[in-house]
């Protein structure tokens, strides 16, 4: 079956209604507006990707909303949102909520983005500039350590060997032991 098809399936499971009068919140007008800025759509296939759009939109929605109530909130975040696609292994909308730098303190934090004068859609990281004699001179971190394997018996046919790298046993007392 098609994923179109799927998708009201889908929907009617996870608790969620189409919208008021049977038709879907994202018309086919909608698909065709958007999909004009990467060449032509035919009318059918704009018809057959609304369903899906709307299924994924309020999927995402829907996880996002989980974040604000687990957060005991009542206003629904960009970060929220950026939560919700990460879920979904999809790409964060970049340049909203994020709060600040991300640094090492703050796990998980987007970077911020910065918009660029004179053009409103183009944004870029705000890196400060570092000199090349300074990260020269800086010390190297610790070499790590070269890998190792060891092998290492823990029982051979139900017994501890007694071997330097097994602790000793304490000596059993008479009657007490599996073999009792």
């Amino acid at each position: 079956p098609a994923p179109a098809a799927l998708a009201p399936a889908a929907m009617a499971e996870n608790g969620a209604a189409p919208a008021p009068g049977g038709g879907t919140v994202f018309g086919q007008e909608s698909v065709l507006a958007v999909a004009e800025s990467l060449g032509h759509v035919p009318a059918d296939v704009a018809a057959a990707l609304a369903p899906e759009l709307e299924f994924r939109i309020r999927d995402v929605i829907q996880e996002a909303r989980k974040f604000m109530l687990a957060s005991r909130r009542t206003v629904l975040t960009a970060a929220d949102v950026n939560h919700a696609l990460r879920l979904r292994n999809l790409e964060p909308v970049y340049g909203y909520g994020a709060g600040g730098t991300a640094s090492p303190a703050t796990p998980g934090a987007l970077p911020r983005f910065c918009r660029l004068l004179g053009a409103p859609d183009v944004f870029y990281l705000a890196d400060r500039a570092i000199s090349l004699a300074d990260a020269a001179a800086r010390p190297f971190g610790p070499v790590p350590r070269a890998p190792a394997l060891k092998v290492h018996w823990l029982g051979v046919d139900g017994r501890q060997p007694r071997t330097a790298d097994n602790p000793e046993r304490a000596p059993e007392a008479e009657g007490e032991g599996p073999e009792a």
